[in-house]
């Protein structure tokens, strides 16, 4: 069940994350990015990904996502 959605904007990262209940355990997804925009286009890049408090390798996000 989805339970919500959060985005944290602040000048050193944008932090967007989500919570949902895998059956009786609430679990939190989130993503820092940092963003710069070049010749008119909004660039993002993943600085750290977490499933809770895990770190999750980026490799594995950015081909994921």
């Amino acid at each position: 069940k989805y339970t919500g959605v959060f985005i944290d904007i602040r000048q050193e990262y944008i932090q967007v994350g989500a919570s949902f209940k895998f059956l009786i355990f609430p679990i939190g997804v989130s993503a820092r990015m940092q963003a710069e925009i070049r010749d008119g286009n909004l660039i993002l890049k993943v600085n750290s990904a977490h499933l809770g408090r895990i770190p999750l390798p980026l490799n594995f996000v950015l081909k994921t996502a």
